[in-house]
């Protein structure tokens, strides 16, 4: 469902979390990856997962076994990812959600709620706006712009126009409508723009980026003058302590 929340959030401590860093030797020693790049695999495998799970669920939990949604993520074969989980799962980075009188469980993924609880509660909000939304508009008889399946995403709301645009005939299309000016008149050339601004402000960007390097190899030229100059008063003071 593209056009939700095409993003993941990623914790910083999670690079440097004894569960990852867990993960990452299982990964090693099962062959998922090499050990130079074993901690940013876990840690990429997270994001996949944690983007799949904001656009698909509303609880982190990926329902099932969890192997063809980790596969699908993470665009691996099943079999490395019933790998991958029960790497993770070992690692404390996924655990099992117990099923329910309904039949519902699955595999939730451990730290969804700390790192997308503002857009859940956002999308909440959202769902029951639009609801509200809706029994307004049939309370009073009109249409509302609010599509039925609306769950709270701003893409399930079209930007519709009530203005009605007339259909104009054959007639129309050779003199014009209404006594206008005809429809089929050549159009008129187009005129020449101005400079974009963004060309100009290119062109005081690559002004800067001369002229700090310019002061740049300034400041280097100084710098090694300095040194030089140090080197030969060391050097003065070691011949006056031999002398002496």
């Amino acid at each position: 469902m593209p056009g939700r929340e095409d993003f993941a959030i990623i914790r910083a401590r999670l690079m440097a979390d004894d569960r990852a860093c867990a993960a990452a030797d299982l990964y090693v020693e099962d062959g998922l990856a090499v050990e130079l790049t074993a901690l940013s695999t876990v840690v990429g495998h997270i994001a996949q997962l944690g983007l799949w799970a904001v656009r698909e669920t509303d609880d982190g939990v990926l329902p099932g076994s969890g192997v063809g949604i980790v596969a699908a993520a993470t665009a691996t074969p099943r079999s490395a990812a019933k790998r991958i989980i029960d790497a993770l799962m070992s690692a404390g980075l996924l655990r099992d959600v117990a099923r329910t009188s309904d039949g519902q469980g699955g595999i939730y993924l451990v730290g969804f709620q700390d790192c997308y609880e503002a857009i859940i509660r956002k999308r909440k909000v959202d769902a029951e706006r639009k609801a509200q939304a809706r029994l307004g508009s049939k309370s009073s008889g009109r249409r509302s712009d609010v599509a039925r399946t609306s769950g709270g995403r701003p893409s399930d709301v079209p930007r519709m126009s009530e203005r009605t645009v007339p259909y104009r005939t054959g007639t129309d299309l050779s003199a014009g409508a209404r006594g206008g000016a005809p429809l089929n008149k050549k159009p008129e050339e187009p005129r020449l723009l101005p400079p974009a601004r963004w060309l100009l402000e290119a062109e005081a960007d690559e002004e800067c980026v001369k002229k700090a390097a310019i002061a740049g190899a300034r400041l280097a030229k100084q710098a090694a003058e300095r040194a030089a100059k140090r080197a030969e008063e060391a050097d003065e003071a070691a011949k006056q302590a031999a002398d002496g």
